[in-house]
């Protein structure tokens, strides 16, 4: 027993420092980087050059932890762009969101949308991983922005009008602005927010109905 109980101690002195190590410190060293609801999951917001994150939790090439800058929330980014240092507050409590498929879908629903291209309640539709093509209405200017939180859009790119390809993702839980992806499939495509009442009043669907 004696035997069994040092092996026990040994193997969590092994093990304690690589999780203390963990957390850590870092600092984004791009010009952008997106934070995600998981590993190569739902875009949810964007970091900058510079802007704080507290790694608490890795998966593959992701980590998860408190993101800075405009963002202030929790989410994964990947670990590639960033860089020891800065001084960010932890703030998350729990271990990230690791789902995929249709449980990523709805954890989005229950934490950040109202409405995502692909769901539709009581019908099953298959993840599209992907936006349904829209455009900004006829005549109208909109902000393409990189965060929206707390009903507030934040990190203006550039305005964009219905001549400018875009494909929506999801609508935020509010109701008043939506996630984009401007330039879809081309090497500059974008991920960024719009006002939702800068898009038509019906959005197309994956089931290639417009509500």
């Amino acid at each position: 027993m004696k035997q069994l109980a040092a092996l026990a101690l040994g193997l969590l002195a092994v093990l304690e420092p690589s999780a203390v190590a963990l957390a850590e410190n870092r600092q984004v060293n791009a010009d952008s980087l997106y934070v995600r609801l998981n590993p190569q999951g739902f875009f949810v917001g964007t970091l900058y050059r510079n802007a704080g994150f507290y790694r608490q939790q890795t998966s593959g090439d992701y980590a998860y932890g408190y993101a800075g800058g405009n963002f202030q929330g929790c989410g994964w980014v990947e670990t590639a762009w960033t860089v020891a240092g800065g001084n960010t507050t932890p703030g998350c409590t729990g271990p990230g969101f690791t789902g995929t498929g249709a449980a990523s879908r709805q954890y989005l629903l229950d934490h950040y949308a109202s409405r995502v291209n692909d769901y539709i309640p009581g019908q099953s539709l298959p993840l599209k991983n992907a936006g349904n093509a829209v455009r900004i209405k006829s005549g109208v200017v909109a902000g393409f922005y990189g965060n929206y939180r707390g009903g507030s859009h934040q990190n203006l790119y550039f305005n964009i009008d219905a001549s400018t390809p875009l494909a929506w993702r999801w609508v935020s839980d509010d109701g008043r602005s939506v996630a984009v992806n401007i330039f879809p499939g081309e090497p500059n495509a974008l991920w960024g927010f719009v006002l939702r009442e800068k898009l038509p009043d019906l959005l197309p669907y994956s089931d290639g109905v417009s509500r």
